[in-house]
């Protein structure tokens, strides 16, 4: 923080604050003021007001600061916060220390280290049938067969999904936590808003393509408009010989006119519902199974942790900001989601086709 002078810093602050802690506003501000290009990162900005809010402190040094928070792990603080966690469980880390008036950094090791609790996601899912647990259970015994017999490279896969991305009204999960010793395992319903933006891209282990926005209702039309943009992208960076493309049971990704393109560039190495019946190859999706796509078990989670942080106020600040993170996340990550999704298939066979994800998470 050094590079920033105090009255820099006070700036910083305050216009975080001033604007509803919208970050990319402050930038915006910033860039005006100081009539510069470039504006403070958004760690920069972030690690600011954590210390302000933990020290009430805007220099370099600890000199000046007055009334500094507690900062010692004691048999009182644990009790304090045991006892605010008991009422309220869903209490943020950052919440938590301003109640209890201890440092952020006291008051997780106090969570973590002494009171032995964990941070659990609400988990979201859809109910599954007999049938369908069926099914679920068919597909993942088919794809470990096919990778035992080197049939299939699952870090050649497309994963396809696309996600809305409301500017308010959303469920946050990285501020839903519920401390505890045992996961309590709940869920919610999604609300909806008007204000949203529609993000479409295609995860593999090779990288992200995407993301590609829709403002309007998904039409088949549309959805080979998408295809298009996704071929000529993938086919730079991998074979499409070698590749395989998977897609859920959206309507408009069911027409004739989708599988027939889908079968031009990948033949039989498709995995979507309703494609093995169209064309008599490949591999069909099951229903009900997002626990299984990496971007519903990771990627949309993720971003949406991301995006919601800097408080976006625009379709124009939030398609920004989920560009932004997407582009963020390294390759090494996407392996790591990727052997996961093997390790999902496991999973499937093991809970019978049921859902597992309270055993995962």
């Amino acid at each position: 923080m050094s590079k920033y002078t105090i009255k820099e810093r006070i700036f910083l602050i305050k216009e975080y604050f001033k604007n509803s802690e919208s970050i990319v506003t402050v930038q915006r501000r910033w860039k005006t003021v100081f009539n510069v290009k470039k504006a403070p990162a958004d760690n920069t900005i972030r690690n600011l007001v954590d210390k302000f809010e933990e020290t009430g402190n805007l220099a370099d040094n600890l000199s000046g600061v007055v009334g500094a928070k507690k900062t010692i792990v004691t048999p009182e603080n644990t009790a304090k916060v045991q006892e605010i966690l008991e009422k309220s469980p869903r209490k943020s880390i950052r919440r938590l220390a301003q109640q209890a008036g201890l440092k952020k950094s006291s008051t997780q090791t106090i969570v973590r280290k002494e009171l032995h609790l964990f941070p659990y996601k609400i988990q979201v899912h859809h109910p599954v049938d007999a049938v369908a647990q069926e099914k679920r259970n068919e597909f993942a015994n088919e794809m470990l067969e096919k990778l035992e017999k080197d049939e299939m490279n699952f870090g050649q896969i497309w994963f396809t999904d696309e996600a809305h991305f409301y500017l308010d009204g959303f469920v946050n999960k990285q501020n839903w936590r519920i401390w505890g010793t045992e996961n309590p395992h709940v869920s919610v319903q999604r609300s909806l808003h008007p204000k949203k933006t529609t993000a479409w891209v295609a995860i593999s282990s090779m990288g992200i393509i995407g993301p590609i926005f829709l403002h309007d209702t998904v039409t088949s039309e549309r959805y080979i408009e998408i295809l298009n943009q996704f071929i000529g992208i993938a086919n730079s960076l991998a074979d499409l010989n070698v590749a395989w493309f998977q897609q859920d049971g959206a309507r408009p990704h069911r027409t004739n006119s989708i599988f027939e393109l889908l079968s031009e560039y990948f033949g039989e190495r498709v995995i979507a519902l309703d494609y093995h019946g169209a064309t008599e190859t490949g591999i069909d999706w099951p229903a009900y199974s997002p626990d299984l796509n990496p971007c519903d078990f990771y990627l949309w989670g993720y971003l949406k942790d991301k995006v919601y942080q800097t408080n976006p106020k625009t379709i124009e600040d939030l398609e920004a900001a989920i560009h932004r993170e997407t582009e963020a996340i390294s390759v090494e990550t996407l392996a790591k989601v990727i052997e996961n999704f093997q390790l999902r298939l496991r999973h499937i066979i093991a809970a019978g086709g049921a859902p597992f994800e309270n055993i995962v998470c």
